[in-house]
């Protein structure tokens, strides 16, 4: 069930965003790129710099109270499924080709893995991190049917 109060919450944050950033055209204080102040009094920069803080941390809460109402309605394997599928990929003749460049790491690589449902190609490598990669091979089991390794950690990864 959609939550409202979460919808409301975010485009009240997109509005102080606009609304700090209007507010910043006329700022007293940074002159470079802007319009500049209008008056000597400034009361726009008191209420500038009373908004700013806040923006970055009430979208963490948000996202985070619904990541938490959408994982009491799904498993986790669910919820990482449903995530993937919102991953960008390209399909040309049947196949379809996902960029999870994000996976820098082991960890996020793993999870990419299982999040896969049908056997897949992995083209993995490139710098050394001085990462271990068993868990990564071990996560492969049926999803994998082709491993492609490039750059630095490819003869590491390869053993």
């Amino acid at each position: 069930m959609r939550k409202h109060y979460l919808d409301n919450i975010r485009w009240i944050t997109v509005v102080l965003v606009v609304f700090y950033h209007i507010i910043y055209i006329f700022n007293g204080i940074c002159k470079e790129g802007v319009a500049g102040p209008f008056s000597d009094f400034q009361i726009q920069d008191a209420v500038q710099y009373i908004l700013y803080p806040w923006f970055m941390v009430i979208l963490f809460i948000v996202s985070g109270i619904t990541s938490r109402l959408l994982l009491e309605k799904q498993t986790t394997k669910e919820f990482i499924n449903e995530e993937q599928e919102q991953i960008p990929y390209i399909k040309i003749n049947g196949v379809k080709y996902y960029n999870d460049s994000k996976g820098t790491n082991p960890d996020a690589a793993i999870k990419a893995v299982e999040a896969m449902v049908t056997p897949t190609v992995v083209i993995g490598g490139g710098y050394d991190k001085q990462s271990s990669y068993e868990e990564w091979i071990d996560s492969f089991q049926n999803k994998v049917k082709c491993l492609v390794l490039l750059g630095e950690t490819a003869d590491k990864i390869e053993q």
